[in-house]
């Protein structure tokens, strides 16, 4: 993965800021511009991982790396599916209003990918007011499909649910293009519902799969921690993100998995 890196000595420290998504500055005007700018920083080094001073630096310590690889529920799979053909739809509608205009790369299969916006708008953007009002709200509708559409990795069970709810309100059912009147919207609602509520309508959230994975980690973790009798204290870092999600496994370790979506649902849903 390629990594964008600004830093600049003064007499007491450095700044430092660093980025994974090093060809986001590309797209646009003037971006890693307008970063510096905002860090004071008057000096830009790139460096690749092959540079002497970067590669003796991660040589000395190397980490080693286990990837796992966590599986989407059978709901959550439901919800991803109809998602995407709802986003086909929209995307189909929209190059047929505009055929003139280059949009062979914009595809469902990149749309779970975070370029896919970023296209869109830089296509877009050139010739946005001679757009017709249709296409504006198909636009519209597309950011919104995809934003549920990350939402539906990053939220639980019963924040999606809850972040659901916001788009079947009657004010946003008017003014968007009718994807929330489509049979693949309900059925996307049905399995969203599902997976909050049972048969009988009793409140079991569906826990998050990535939650299990990392309490399995972090009970192996302990278990080596106990097994080689180390005395001085052992610390675990767990990287997110963003601060939400790390307050939200912050909540899910220490109050339980079923506690911490049982509040949620309080406060959400309820």
């Amino acid at each position: 993965m390629s990594c964008f890196i600004i830093y600049q000595y003064h007499s007491t420290g450095f700044i430092k800021a660093f980025t994974n998504s090093a060809l986001a500055f590309t797209v646009g005007f003037a971006n890693v511009e307008q970063v510096m700018k905002k860090l004071y920083v008057k000096k830009l080094y790139l460096w690749p991982r092959f540079h002497k001073i970067v590669n003796t630096s991660l040589s000395k310590v190397k980490p080693e790396v286990y990837e796992l690889h966590v599986e989407l529920t059978s709901k959550m799979i439901n919800i991803q599916t109809r998602l995407l053909d709802i986003m086909n739809g929209t995307l189909q509608e929209l190059k047929r209003l505009n055929k003139y205009l280059d949009l062979e790369e914009l595809t469902v299969e990149n749309a779970v990918g975070k370029k896919f916006l970023k296209q869109l708008q830089q296509q877009l953007d050139p010739i946005w007011n001679q757009l017709c009002p249709k296409s504006k709200t198909l636009v519209s509708d597309l950011k919104d499909q995809r934003y549920l559409l990350t939402c539906l990795m990053h939220q639980h069970s019963v924040s999606f649910y809850a972040t659901l709810a916001k788009f079947k309100i009657m004010d946003y059912v008017k003014n968007c293009g009718g994807w929330i009147l489509l049979d693949l919207f309900e059925q996307l609602d049905k399995s969203a519902k599902e997976r909050v509520y049972s048969e009988k309508d009793v409140m079991k959230p569906e826990l998050d799969p990535k939650w299990s994975a990392l309490t399995e980690i972090l009970s192996e973790i302990g278990y080596d921690i106990n097994k080689s009798k180390s005395k001085a204290p052992e610390k675990i870092l767990v990287l997110t993100q963003d601060t939400r999600t790390c307050a939200q496994l912050k909540n899910c370790l220490t109050m339980g998995a079923k506690e911490y979506l049982l509040v949620q649902y309080l406060y959400l849903v309820f």
